[in-house]
Order: structure tokens, then sequence, then C-alpha cells
């Protein structure tokens, strides 16, 4: 009697081959130790990685991790010699910003344009108002961000490599409008954003999470040195 074959098996229950498994777990790890420059295993990879043009691995498949390496060889990745929250002062880490989540406004509601400029005159009258975003067409575009501060007219455009995230796009994007607030010491500036996963990682703390966005905690640095000097964000 004859079984039937594993990989008929995997597809019925919606399983990925073994193999990309294999992978997925090897990304993973590679990819969270990466931002440490100091972690002993990319010398070692580097140093396998020259080995893999060897003959002996022509007609071989090369070992998951020396894989992920080189996936992110060719790419330019921010690197720290220690963990990152370690980069920052520990009262930007645990200050926490005034950041709204939901203003209350049914996203389809036919309104939504009238009731949001009610709110703003409500609560936020005379502030400087900016807009961000980011999008990407495929996966292998760009992704693009931009800050609009419609009071003057201006536009601040930004191109990410396609190997990034929306997510990336647009915590690069309310980074630079914290930016151009501080410099310009613009007091009384609200930024607005569609990206409430960013939103989130803004309010969470660094000490309660294993992993730490790298742009967020740049983003919740400068609005902590903006309330020192006295800027409202």
């Amino acid at each position: 009697m004859k079984s039937s074959p594993t990989n008929a098996l995997q597809v019925e229950c919606v399983e990925p081959p073994l193999q990309l498994r294999r992978q997925f777990l090897s990304d993973r790890y590679y990819f969270n130790i990466l931002q440490n420059s100091s972690h002993p295993l990319h010398k070692k990879l580097n140093s396998l990685n020259l080995l893999s043009a060897s003959s002996y691995w022509s007609h071989k498949d090369l070992p998951p991790l020396v894989k992920s390496f080189k996936k992110v060889s060719s790419l330019t990745i921010h690197q720290t010699p220690k963990s990152a929250i370690f980069e920052f002062p520990f009262e930007s880490l645990v200050f926490c910003p005034k950041v709204i989540l939901n203003l209350g406004i049914a996203k389809n509601s036919p309104g939504a344009d009238k009731e949001f400029n009610r709110i703003l005159e409500k609560n936020w009258k005379d502030w400087l108002q900016l807009y961000t975003d980011a999008s990407k067409f495929s996966d292998s575009s760009h992704v693009g961000s931009a800050v609009w501060i419609p009071k003057y007219n201006i536009i601040l455009n930004f191109k990410c490599p396609s190997s990034s995230s929306i997510f990336t796009g647009e915590s690069i994007a309310i980074l630079e409008a914290v930016s151009y607030i501080e410099s310009h010491k613009l007091n009384k500036s609200i930024i607005f954003s569609d990206s409430l996963s960013c939103l989130q990682d803004l309010l969470k703390l660094p000490f309660h999470s294993r992993e730490n966005f790298y742009l967020t905690l740049k983003t919740k640095e400068a609005l902590y040195r903006c309330q020192q000097s006295g800027i409202e964000v």
C-alpha cells in the first residue's frame, strides 16, 4: 500500500515545506541580531559566505544562515555595538509623548472633512499642521515618504530602498516632521499620520518589548528634546 506523499499532505494542511520553515527561522534569527555590530556571528558568516563560492557547494544547498546573510549583505543597515535602548538617554525612553490614536471620526463618514475641521478649530486652533504619509507601489519599487505643511506650502520628500517596509517609510516621515519642528522651533505644531502602528509604537515602553524600532526611539528622543525646549508638539 502506498502512502500519501509528504508534500501533498503539507499542501492539504496548509503547512510550508520543512526547508522553507528552516529558512524562515534562520532569517528571523539573523535579522534580530543584525543591528548588533559586535555580534560574533557576523564575522563567521562572512567567512562562510566566501567559502560558498568553492566547487564543494556548487551542487549542494547552502546552509540557511548563509542564505540569510546573502539576503542582507548588499543592504545599507544601521548597526550599533550594543542594544538600541542603550544608545538613548533614559529620560527619552520613559518619555510619553502626546499621541492621540483616534479622533472619533468614522473612516467612511460623508461629513468626515467638516468634523475634522471642527475638531481642529476646537482643540488646536492656530496650531501649525503637518501631514505625513508613505507609499509603495510594488515589492520592487522604492518606498516614498513625505511631510506636507499646507500653511507654508512646503513638501519634504524622501526615498527609501525597495527593501524597506511601509512602516519604515511612515516612521521616517514622522521623524522628519518632528526634526523639522525642532530645527525651526515651531511651537504649537501638530502632526497627523494615518499609520496607527507607528503611533502605537511611540506609546509603548521599550523596556517591556523584545524588539525596539530604532527610528521610533529616535522620534521619542526628538520629541523629548522639543518638550525640554518648550516646543509643544
